[in-house]
């Protein structure tokens, strides 16, 4: 969406899923100040080859909050709330909490046997 076109644009329709599958990566062509904040750097990170060194979720919606708040002051960009990641944060803990009373409820019935 920064870039203002799709990832490897530039190649042929057969050619991108081959680029894919060689782990290469898109490159940034737009201007650095359109990625300000370190949206750069955190899109950098979760390409990462290794997954143990890529973010969390949890890191990932943590640095985009910084982010939106950097630029929610400086009143750069008109931004609206990220409201998909509050669902997202909702889904996760309501998850969570189902897992854990499964847990609760399945270990009260053995301890009643």
């Amino acid at each position: 969406m920064i870039e203002g076109c799709p990832p490897f644009s530039a190649k042929r329709d057969d050619e991108v899923p081959k680029v894919y599958a060689s782990k290469e990566r898109p490159p940034f062509r737009a201007p650095i100040k359109r990625y300000s904040h370190g949206i750069r750097e955190l899109i950098e990170e979760c390409w990462n080859e290794n997954p143990a060194k890529r973010p969390t979720f949890r890191q990932i919606i943590t640095r985009l909050e910084s982010i939106y708040n950097t630029i929610g002051q400086k009143r750069r960009w008109k931004v609206r709330p990220l409201r998909c990641f509050q669902n997202l944060e909702a889904l996760l803990k309501r998850d969570r909490s189902n897992l854990s009373s499964r847990g609760s409820s399945s270990r009260s019935a053995s301890s009643r046997t």
